[in-house]
């Protein structure tokens, strides 16, 4: 092979390597991010636009209860019912992949 030979370094070998270990966890950190946000994107809209303002935009309950004109209890509800639905989600996703 180009970097002299055919030898390749099992995964659980480069987890060993702190300078691979950390580009593996910042690789794996990024996959669950995107699953994440495509799972995001199934979730009913107002538990997807809460997560979205709660998460990427970083808005309060209280600022999020004022932009959607909800009360703010309902926001919570919203999330709590949303952050379920996504851990859901992503727990189906990653039953098919095993």
């Amino acid at each position: 092979g180009v970097f002299g030979g055919d030898y390749l370094m099992p995964l659980d070998e480069m987890t060993k390597v702190p300078e691979l270990r950390d580009e593996i966890r910042r690789l794996e950190a990024r996959q669950s991010l995107h699953r994440a946000l495509d799972c995001m994107e199934k979730l009913p809209h107002k538990e997807c636009l809460v997560l979205k303002f709660l998460f990427s935009d970083g808005l309060s309950v209280p600022e999020i209860a004022s932009k959607m004109q909800e009360e703010e209890n309902n926001i919570y509800q919203i999330r709590h019912k949303g952050v379920k639905h996504l851990k859901d989600l992503l727990r189906q996703i990653e039953g098919e992949q095993r």
